[in-house]
């Protein structure tokens, strides 16, 4: 990432960085507004810490506050305060890996029978998750109960484990200021047994969910914002259930995501621009139009100039991850979602579509045909 990638100037900063070096540094740029916009988890922690500091020298810090945004990068006290504010969550169990690795020798050997107890009282498969870690490092499905003694023997960290909920992935992002909530459209993320959350396809808006059950979740969402006093862009995670017609909230990103871009060309309405005018985030109305997330194969010369010539291709990007995955990205939009899945069509016929997001594809499609 470099100068190219920016409309503005930007200065890089090294890792080792203290909170105090930062803050000068920051405070030398005589800011009007400085928005948080970093991720994973740990670095909107980061900011969130920079932002106290910065509010007592009368810096206009967009940022969540401190202990907000330690409890969502926990997802084990997340799921408790979720539970508390009424919304539906998985059965979850937490493993302390201090006490599973025998570094508190008296418990080590009794605390892995009473989670074995405690695990009996889930269904399987269970999905088990780091505490602390984002952006799905660390997840493992496990289908039995061989498997997660098996698993829990190698835990040296903390984890949760839930019960795997079979259903639609879904995202969706707010933008809260004071008592303002604002609510990006609804994303339909795709499962499989990749849990590599970037290798699908993504798309909105999506209305798959009963209104009436979309609204009383938005009403919870709001009230979980409120509640934690939330100043800037926050994204949920949910999955909808829909044998048992209900919505669970699986975690919470204090954070902007990789679901931003895609949401924001939906809606029509730029997170990163409502976050620089937060103060009109009241006033903001969407105009929604179907837009599609597909990776692609690698591309040659050849294959950008084919696809610069499609009028509903919006942006080709190359994405660099935390974990050294690259991966070629393309949003495509139209008023029609029948379009959208044309073009996804026609890439395939140049090529470009590999075979588990055409998979997706095909059942994004049939599930059109049926609506």
């Amino acid at each position: 990432m470099g100068k190219k990638d920016f409309c503005g100037e930007f200065e890089h900063f090294e890792n080792s960085l203290s909170l105090v070096e930062l803050a000068d540094k920051v405070l030398s740029w005589n800011p009007d507004v400085v928005i948080s916009i970093s991720i994973p988890d740990n670095n909107a922690l980061r900011d969130a810490v920079l932002a106290d500091y910065l509010k007592i020298k009368g810096v206009n810090f967009i940022a969540h506050p401190i202990q907000s945004t330690l409890l969502l990068s926990n997802k084990w006290e997340t799921t408790k305060y979720l539970k508390s504010m009424g919304v539906s969550v998985p059965k979850t169990v937490y493993a302390s890996g201090d006490l599973i690795s025998n570094r508190v020798d008296s418990y080590s050997s009794i605390y892995v029978d009473v989670l074995i107890n405690e695990l009996n009282n889930l269904e399987f498969p269970l999905i088990a998750k780091p505490l602390w870690d984002s952006m799905s490092q660390g997840i493992k499905i496990l289908k039995d109960m061989e498997e997660t003694r098996s698993f829990l023997s190698t835990l040296t960290v903390d984890y949760i484990f839930q019960e795997y909920i079979l259903g639609e992935l879904l995202g969706i992002e707010t933008i809260t200021h004071n008592e303002n909530v604002y609510f990006q459209p609804l994303v339909r993320k795709y499962t499989s047994e990749n849990l590599v959350p970037f290798d699908h396809l993504r798309y909105g808006p999506y209305n798959g969910i009963p209104k009436v059950l979309l609204d009383r979740m938005k009403k919870k969402i709001r009230n979980v914002c409120l509640d934690l006093k939330l100043n800037g862009s926050i994204e949920f995670e949910m999955i909808y259930d829909r044998n048992a017609n209900n919505i669970y909230i699986l975690e919470i990103n204090p954070r902007i995501s990789g679901m931003t871009n895609l949401s924001s060309l939906i809606s029509g309405v730029n997170s990163y621009t409502l976050l620089g005018q937060i103060e009109k985030i009241d006033i903001m109305v969407s105009k929604e139009r179907y837009v599609a997330e597909v990776p692609l194969r690698k591309l040659n010369d050849e294959s950008i100039e084919k696809i610069k010539k499609i009028n509903e291709i919006e942006s080709i990007q190359s994405v660099s991850y935390h974990t050294g995955k690259q991966q070629v990205k393309t949003l495509i939009a139209s008023d029609s979602l029948s379009q959208v899945i044309k073009t996804i069509f026609l890439l395939n016929e140049y090529g470009l579509i590999p075979n588990n997001i055409m998979k997706e594809c095909l059942m994004l499609n049939e599930m059109s045909q049926s609506d």
